[in-house]
């Protein structure tokens, strides 16, 4: 069953534009990898502040996703802009 993921993120005081550079560099690889359905990020207009709305297959291919950043050291270059980690929420739909 597929899981929908929300990833709140801000960036640190005058970082905003790096943050939102590195991920759109990052972007075409997230749309492509594996288990990956669509991904789509928006910007908080009065805070600031970024949401990620992603769809993935399933929640393993989400954690495998995100290792694999890890691994290539995406996620500290990204968290190095922030102010805090992100927050990370899993979602699932339900029929009613």
């Amino acid at each position: 069953m597929a899981i929908t993921v929300f990833l709140f993120a801000k960036a640190k005081k005058g970082k905003d534009d790096a943050l939102k550079s590195l991920i759109t560099q990052c972007l075409p690889e997230t749309r492509k990898y594996s288990g990956c359905i669509s991904i789509d990020i928006y910007e908080n207009d009065k805070q600031g502040g970024l949401v990620f709305y992603e769809k993935w297959e399933t929640k393993a291919d989400y954690h495998a996703y995100l290792n694999w950043r890890t691994e290539q050291g995406v996620m500290d270059e990204i968290g190095a802009l922030l102010i805090s980690p992100p927050d990370i929420q899993y979602y699932n739909h339900i029929d009613i």
